[in-house]
């Protein structure tokens, strides 16, 4: 699904409008165009991130949700970026594709994981989770670093999902992804960094869509597609022994209850009420 043209043309205002707020940004440095290209990637970015930081293809958009959740996450201390846990086998030739989770923070004996969305809510389409090769391999428990484990609760959880949202026009990619993410979540569990912790997942979402059209509508349908996913993922994780009580899946939370409750510092603060909290 593609945006009608009032809504691509109120995001294209709001964006650019609350880039500019920014110091020493003009409109020279913007490309208009599909996907708001800023030409220096960097000035999309509070701060440089450090050195391996992984950037994406689309990071200098302004649409970009990387950008946007190093900008509002990056004055945390010890926080983690592009998290990698591992999901399938390498299959052939090819490497298998990690899951990559936006952020970590670990406090305490609880290790919290951020799924951030910010402009990709436009991608609506209907019956197109593990869609594809790619997709198809999640059914075969080969595939799956432990077959039992796949065959016995993990393939008929991503049964579930598709049923649950069969015929429906959904954010499908965004549901997809976080299908892998519980799968890397679930293989690591006895990694250093995950062993004998909690762990919560989180679908982090910009919320500032009054004003953007069909934005609006379009978080408002993810929100209430994330709680019957997580009614389907929660079941899985307490049905499993090695997650019951262990990991769990906490569902949607809005940046600006993330960063009224959460301490990303003076400056990320400023920042993001700045660019994107402006109106």
């Amino acid at each position: 699904m593609t945006m009608d043209t009032n809504t691509a043309r109120l995001l294209t205002e709001f964006l650019v409008d609350g880039f500019l707020r920014l110091p020493d940004k003009n409109k020279s440095s913007i490309r208009t165009g599909y996907k708001l290209y800023e030409r220096n990637q960097l000035d999309n970015f509070i701060t440089e991130p450090p050195p391996g930081y992984n950037f994406h293809q689309y990071a200098y958009s302004l649409m970009s949700s990387q950008a946007f959740a190093y900008n509002l996450m990056s004055g945390i201390d010890g926080i983690k970026f592009e998290v990698k846990f591992k999901t399938l086998k390498p299959y052939e030739n090819q490497p298998a594709y990690p899951a990559q989770i936006d952020a970590m923070i670990v406090q305490d004996n609880t290790v919290r994981l951020y799924e951030v969305k910010a402009f990709e809510l436009y991608a609506q389409a209907m019956d197109a989770i593990f869609k594809g090769e790619r997709g198809d391999r999640y059914f075969e428990k080969e595939c799956y670093f432990d077959p039992e484990f796949a065959s016995e609760h993990f393939i008929p959880f991503l049964n579930a999902v598709k049923d649950k949202f069969c015929g429906r026009t959904i954010y499908a990619s965004g549901v997809k992804q976080l299908c892998s993410h519980l799968l890397g979540i679930i293989n690591c569990l006895d990694e250093e960094r995950l062993l004998g912790k909690k762990v919560e997942l989180y679908a982090l979402c910009f919320d500032k869509m009054k004003g953007l059209g069909e934005f609006e509508g379009w978080l408002d349908g993810y929100k209430k597609d994330l709680e019957c996913f997580g009614e389907l993922a929660n079941g899985l994780l307490e049905g499993y022994d090695k997650t019951r009580g262990k990991v769990k899946f906490c569902g949607y939370i809005g940046a600006w209850n993330f960063m009224n409750s959460t301490s990303i510092g003076n400056a990320n603060y400023d920042y993001m009420k700045n660019r994107y909290y402006y109106k």
